[in-house]
C-alpha cells in the first residue's frame, strides 16, 4: 500500500462570534487518526 504525504487539521468554528481557532495540526505520517478522547481533551484546554 503506498503512503500519501500531508497534513490532519483540528480546528474549532465559533459562528457567533466569527471565529475559527487551530487546536492541533500534525503529519499524516506521525499519526493514523486521533481518538474522541483527544478531541475532549484538546477541546477543554484553554
Amino acid at each position: 500500500m503506498g503512503k500519501r504525504g500531508g497534513v490532519r487539521i483540528i480546528y474549532a468554528k465559533f459562528d457567533a462570534y466569527g471565529n475559527l481557532i487551530l487546536i492541533t495540526l500534525y503529519a499524516k505520517s506521525e499519526r493514523d487518526a486521533i481518538s474522541n478522547k483527544e478531541l475532549e481533551r484538546l477541546g477543554n484546554e484553554r
